[in-house]
């Protein structure tokens, strides 16, 4: 009796434990399939290129709002009004000049590589009644003159 009575207990434990196993495996199976983002297809992210996301390099123009050289958040508003998909956040604008800027793209970003772009500042200065304005039509020698003018009726005025 003894000997019926082990090979059924061993038997049974087999079993169980044969059930135990195959359970784990369906669970692990469904974890990965569907609890596990990154397995599922279609959720990594690749980083894009961003000339593929700004296929036009002028972006028209920029009101600066009387600063002479747009600021990185002059240009990051110009981006996000004209290029809607675009994540400002995920970008950084370097090398501003008055006429142009280089968009990088951050570390770890949805983006990857650089893109020079062009623009076209528009900035007002009022002397008294009048309003002056300034655009990248204007060489050196003209915004030179225009200072120098400006420094010396200031000074003989005074």
């Amino acid at each position: 009796m003894k000997k019926k009575s082990k090979k059924w207990w061993i038997l049974n434990f087999n079993l169980i434990f044969l059930v135990i196993l195959l359970l784990s495996f369906i669970l692990y199976v469904l974890y990965c399939a569907y609890g596990n983002s990154r397995l599922v297809l279609g959720q990594e992210n690749h980083p894009v290129l961003l000339s593929s996301m700004i296929n036009e390099d002028d972006l028209g123009t920029i009101n600066t709002n009387g600063f002479p050289i747009p600021t990185e958040n002059h240009i990051k508003d110009k981006l996000k009004t004209k290029y809607h998909d675009l994540n400002i956040d995920d970008i950084s604008v370097t090398n501003i000049t008055q006429w142009n800027a280089t968009i990088t793209a951050r570390d770890n970003s949805l983006y990857m590589g650089k893109l020079p772009i062009k623009y076209t500042c528009t900035w007002c200065k009022k002397i008294g009644e009048f309003p002056v304005k300034d655009n990248r039509y204007k060489t050196i020698a003209n915004n030179f003159i225009y200072c120098y003018w400006l420094d010396n009726n200031v000074d003989n005025n005074s």
